[in-house]
């Protein structure tokens, strides 16, 4: 693990395919494919969505903040992560994902234009291997301008 400035703890691994030359503003876009092992990751400033690309089922242990799952991940689930929100996961098999990071002040931004809220009264919850037609599918759509 290191430490860099906008991170407070992230994967020493690289990632397969980057948004990060692209030029796209607050968010980036980052495809990663790793043998069994385990992960650490707290974003300070970025909320963060894991999409799972396996083409076989991968069993994972994942923690969020002091919440714990195990089960098994298969293509199209996906976890949310706040930022701030310490993650860990430890796989036992071949991983492949996309990672979505969107800066927390876009988020705010979208909510307090689009959505007329009062972006302080909104809060993201973790979620750990869920399924959204909709989300996959920009998922997919991102992964394909990296391509």
């Amino acid at each position: 693990m290191k430490t860099s400035g906008n991170h407070q703890i992230e994967c020493t691994s690289l990632p397969i395919l980057s948004s990060r030359n692209q030029g796209w503003e607050n968010i980036l876009v980052e495809q990663f494919q790793h043998p069994a092992g385990e992960g650490k990751t707290c974003y300070s400033d970025e909320h963060a969505i894991c999409l799972s690309l396996v083409t076989r089922s991968v069993r994972l242990l994942q923690t969020q903040g002091d919440r714990t799952r195990t089960g098994l991940y298969a293509k199209g689930d996906f976890c949310i992560t706040p930022a701030k929100m310490p993650s860990f996961a430890r796989w036992e098999s071949d991983d492949r994902f996309l990672e979505i990071r969107i800066t927390s002040r876009f988020i705010h931004s979208v909510a307090g234009e689009a959505l007329a809220v009062n972006p302080d009264c909104l809060e993201l919850l973790p979620e750990f291997r869920i399924r959204d037609p909709q989300l996959e599918a920009i998922g997919m759509m991102l992964l394909a301008e990296l391509q």
